[in-house]
Parts: structure tokens; sequence; C-alpha cells
């Protein structure tokens, strides 16, 4: 009996990726501005480490999409 691999994920498409990128650019300029409190604050205190993670985690989640979809480009 043969095993076969299939691919559940699909590689993101190009306007999804955009919409990811965009997404992503405006959550980070809106934390940004909801923790400096639209810059009258210095945003490297230590009870923004939340949203540091927060950012953090969002960072290497477009990372992993760019990957994911540079590799399908490759294998084309």
């Amino acid at each position: 009996m043969k095993n076969i691999k299939t691919n559940v994920q699909k590689p993101p498409s190009k306007k999804k990726l955009i919409i990811f990128t965009l997404l992503w650019v405006i959550s980070t300029i809106s934390f940004l501005l909801l923790m400096t409190d639209f810059f009258t604050e210095s945003p490297f205190k230590s009870s923004y480490i939340g949203f540091y993670m927060l950012l953090f985690a969002s960072t290497i989640g477009i990372i992993l999409i760019y990957s994911n979809y540079r590799k399908a480009k490759a294998i084309e």
C-alpha cells in the first residue's frame, strides 16, 4: 500500500500576501501608537512586554508566510 502525502495547506497567493502585509503594518503602527499614547511617552517600558510579544509573534507569522510563498514560487 502506498503512502500518499498531500499538502493540506495551499501556498498564499500574491493578493493574500499583500493583504496580510498591509494588516501587519497597520496593526504594528496601531500598537505603537497605543503603547506610546501617540508618541508622548517612551515605548521602552517593562509594562509593554505583552505588546512586544504580540508584535514579535505577528512578525514571525509574516516571515513564515513570506517563506512559504517563496518556497512555492521556487518549486514552480
